[in-house]
C-alpha cells in the first residue's frame, strides 16, 4: 500500500446504481487513489457488507474502482446495529442495568461485542475474501457499558461474581477489556482471511481513556493509524482551536511510528451531514493534514452533488494539487525542533475533559481537582502556535522520540512512569531546554502518588494550593523578557504551589500573598516562590508548579505570550518567521529527495467558520542557510531570497506552500 494516501469515502447511498458505479471515474478524475468503501453497501449512513445483497454490484464496482487504479478498502461499521439488522436489535445491542437500550446519533443501538452480533459480523470478513481490495476499515467498537445476558454470563466467567455485585468501576474494566479481546480476535481472523489486508480502527488518540500500555495494545490491532482530525464543528465553531487538524495529524504521526497515518476528514459541517464547511475552512483543514505528515480520508455524508458547490470545488481542487504534487508529500519527515508532551498516563489517570466523541462521549469535568488536561495540553498548543513555530507531538509511548528537540513543552504531566522521566532527564542533560507546568511527576505511572519528585527537577511542590482565583498576580523572569507593566506584575493562573527551590535553582516565577478580592488592596510584593529554573547537564528544566498552559489557553494574556517567547529565543531555532500574527501556523518536513516543505496556513479571522482570510504581508522567513532556492506550490509568487537563509514572502493568504531546494 502506498505511505501516502487519497481516500475517498462517500458515507450513504442515496443514488441509483447507475449513479453509484460512477463513482469510480469520479474519484479517480479528482485526483484520489484509494477508496474507503461504503457505499455499495451502505445501510443508511451505516455499511455491512452481506453478500446475499451486496456480492453483485461489489463485484461491479471494483472491477470499475481496479480500471481506474483506485485500491479499495471495504468500511465495515462495528459499533451500531443499522437498519437492516431490525430483527435483532433486541438480542444484540448494549443493554443499561434496567435493560434500556442505548442508541448513537440518538438513530442506531449500539452493537453488543458478546451477543451473536459478533459471529455474524466474523462471517461478514470471510466473505469478503473473493475479493481483490487492500483491506478493511473499522468503524467502532462502542465503548459503552452493556448488562445484556451475553454480556452478564462472559463478565460471570470472567470474575467469578455477577454483575449484580460487582462495583461501577469493575463493570467499567470489563468492558474495556472487552474491547480490546474483540479487536485483536478481528486483526487474527482478518490476517486469516487474508494477511495481504491492512486493517484500522477509528482510534480515538484523545480520548484520554486508555493508558500507555493498554494504548499501545489498541495501536498494535491497526496497520496504519487513523484519527478524526477532521471531524469538526460539532461545537459552536469559535470553541475549537485553529490547530486541531494538524495537531491531530502530529500527534497520529507520532503514534504510527512508521506506519502511514491518516486523518478522516468530513467535508460536511457536523453535524449537519448534507451542509458543507466553507471553501476557507476546507482548505486550511486539508492543508493542515498534509502539511502534518497525514494521509487524508475525505468523506462526505450526503450525495456527491454536493461536491459541485463551492465549497465541494474548493476541497477537490485540494485533493488534485495533492495528487500533482504527490512526490512531496511521500515519506517526508518533519524537521522541526520543538514539541510538546503529550501523556496517555496523564490522560487516564488524572483529570482530564477531551471533546465530544461518537464512541466514547463527554469526559467529565471533576470540579473537585485543580487543571484540566486536555485544556492544558491545548494551552502548550497554543503557546508555540501563537509564536508560529513549527513544533511536533510526542507522547509517553515513545519517550525516547524526545531526545531529537531543542525544546519540550510538557503540560502537566502528573503521572510519569521511569522509562518516561529517564527519558526526559536525559533530554535536558543532553543539551534541551524543558518547560514543565502543574504538579509535575506528582505520580508513577499508574496514577499513584511519589513520596519525593527526582532530584533532578531541582525543586520540591509544597503541599496547600494557593487559591488564585481570577484576579491575582505573578512576576516571571527570563532573559530578554520586559514585564511592561509599573509594577511587574502579570496575570497569575488560577492556582498556583509554592516550590522550595534547591541551592542551584534559580526561581523564575513568584506571587504575592494572593488577595481576597479584585479590589480588596494593592497586590503586595511577588515573594512566593512558585517556579524554578534548573541546570542539568547542559540543559535547563523549568518549572511553574501552577496551571500556566491552561490559564494561556483561556485567556491568552499577551505578557505571558512574550515571555514563552523569551524562552523560544533562548533556544536559538534555525527556522522562524518575522513579523507574523498568531493565527499563521507553519510546519517544516524534509521530502524523500532531500528539499524542504513548507506549509503556512493562515487562520487569521473574525469569525469562524472562517469565509475568506485577510493575506498577510510584510512576513520573513528565516531557514538554516542551506536553502537557498524556493518553488511556490501553492499562494501567491513572489518570495524573494535576502540572502543567508532569509525569505521575503509574498502576501499570505489562507494556504501557501513552498519547496525549497540548496
Amino acid at each position: 500500500m502506498k505511505n501516502h494516501l487519497r481516500i475517498a469515502a462517500l458515507q450513504c447511498n442515496f443514488q441509483s446504481e447507475e449513479q453509484t458505479l460512477a463513482m469510480p471515474d469520479f474519484w479517480a478524475k479528482n485526483g484520489f487513489n484509494t477508496e474507503q468503501l461504503l457505499h455499495t453497501h451502505a445501510d443508511l449512513y451505516s455499511a455491512i457488507y452481506d453478500p446475499a445483497r451486496h456480492q453483485h454490484i461489489m463485484r461491479e464496482y471494483l472491477k470499475r474502482s481496479k480500471d481506474n487504479g483506485i485500491g479499495t478498502i471495504v468500511y465495515m461499521n462495528c459499533h451500531i446495529l443499522g437498519p437492516s439488522l431490525t430483527n435483532h436489535f433486541e438480542d444484540w445491542c448494549i443493554r443499561h442495568e434496567d435493560n434500556s437500550t442505548t442508541k448513537l446519533y440518538n438513530t442506531y443501538p449500539a452493537a453488543c461485542l458478546n451477543s451473536g452480533w459478533r459471529d455474524y459480523f466474523f462471517q461478514c470478513i470471510e466473505s469478503l475474501g473473493e475479493f481483490d481490495i487492500e483491506g478493511i476499515f473499522f468503524d467502532g467498537p462502542a465503548y459503552n457499558d452493556c448488562y445484556c445476558p451475553a454480556c452478564q454470563k462472559r463478565f460471570l466467567e470472567a470474575t467469578g461474581k455477577p454483575m449484580s455485585q460487582a462495583t461501577k468501576e469493575e463493570i467499567h474494566e470489563f468492558t474495556m477489556a472487552s474491547v480490546l479481546e474483540f479487536k485483536q480476535t478481528l486483526r487474527k481472523k482478518v490476517k486469516s482471511v487474508n494477511p495481504n489486508w491492512v486493517m484500522y480502527f477509528n482510534e480515538g488518540l484523545y480520548s484520554g481513556h486508555h493508558d500507555k500500555a493498554v494504548m499501545k495494545d489498541h495501536l498494535l490491532t491497526n496497520d496504519l493509524v487513523g484519527t478524526e482530525g477532521g471531524f469538526f464543528f460539532y461545537d459552536k465553531p469559535r470553541t475549537l482551536p485553529y490547530w486541531r487538524c494538524g495537531v491531530y495529524a502530529k500527534i497520529a504521526e507520532s503514534t504510527a511510528q512508521g506506519r502511514p497515518s491518516v486523518i478522516f476528514f468530513a467535508a460536511d459541517h457536523k453535524p449537519w451531514g448534507w451542509y458543507l464547511h466553507t471553501p476557507t475552512e476546507l482548505r486550511l483543514c486539508y492543508a493542515d493534514a498534509i502539511g502534518n505528515g497525514a494521509s487524508v480520508w475525505l468523506g462526505i455524508h450526503s450525495n456527491p452533488d454536493n461536491y459541485r458547490t463551492n465549497g465541494g470545488e474548493a476541497v477537490m481542487e485540494m485533493v488534485k494539487f495533492d495528487a500533482q504534487n504527490d512526490a512531496c508529500y511521500q515519506n517526508t519527515t518533519s524537521v522541526a525542533e520543538c514539541a510538546v508532551f503529550y501523556s496517555y498516563n496523564t490522560a487516564a489517570h488524572s483529570n482530564n475533559c477531551p471533546e465530544e466523541s461518537d464512541f466514547y462521549g463527554k469526559g467529565s469535568q471533576d470540579e473537585t481537582k485543580l487543571g484540566n488536561y486536555h485544556d492544558e495540553v491545548n494551552g502548550a498548543f497554543a503557546a508555540l502556535e501563537h509564536l508560529n513555530i513549527a513544533y511536533d507531538v510526542v507522547t509517553d509511548l515513545n519517550p525516547k522520540d524526545i531526545l531529537k528537540y531543542k525544546l519540550l513543552l510538557v503540560p502537566n504531566a502528573t503521572c510519569l512512569d521511569e522509562e518516561t522521566l529517564d527519558a526526559l532527564k536525559t533530554f535536558v542533560e543532553q543539551g534541551g531546554t524543558l518547560l514543565a507546568d502543574g504538579v509535575f511527576a506528582r505520580a508513577d505511572g499508574n496514577g499513584i502518588p511519589r513520596t519525593t519528585r527526582p532530584a533532578w527537577i531541582g525543586a520540591e511542590v509544597t503541599p496547600g494550593v494557593f487559591d488564585q482565583k481570577r484576579f491575582n498576580y505573578m512576576s516571571l523572569k527570563w532573559e530578554g523578557f520586559e514585564a511592561d507593566n509599573a509594577f511587574g506584575y502579570q496575570p497569575s493562573p488560577s492556582w498556583m504551589f509554592r516550590v522550595e527551590p534547591t541551592a542551584d535553582a534559580e526561581v523564575i516565577a513568584r506571587i504575592p500573598v494572593p488577595l481576597e478580592g479584585c479590589y480588596a488592596a494593592k497586590p503586595g510584593i511577588p515573594k512566593i516562590p512558585v517556579g524554578i529554573r534548573n541546570r542539568v547537564g547542559k540543559g535547563v528544566f523549568c518549572l511553574v508548579a501552577g496551571g500556566l498552559f491552561e490559564f494561556y489557553r483561556g485567556f491568552e494574556h499577551t505578557a505571558i505570550r512574550r515571555w514563552f517567547k523569551a524562552i523560544v529565543d533562548s533556544v536559538g531555532l534555525t527556522a522562524r518567521l518575522e513579523n507574523a500574527l498568531p493565527g499563521i501556523s507553519m510546519t517544516l518536513r524534509k521530502t524523500q529527495d532531500g528539499k524542504l516543505l513548507v506549509h503556512l496556513t493562515n487562520h487569521i479571522g473574525a469569525t469562524r467558520p472562517l469565509d475568506g482570510i485577510p493575506a498577510l504581508a510584510n512576513t520573513t522567513l528565516v531557514l538554516p542557510s542551506q536553502w537557498k532556492h524556493a518553488t511556490t506550490l501553492m499562494g501567491n509568487d513572489g518570495i524573494k531570497a535576502l540572502g543567508d537563509g532569509r525569505f521575503a514572502l509574498p502576501p499570505l493568504q489562507d494556504v501557501t506552500i513552498l519547496l525549497f531546494d540548496e
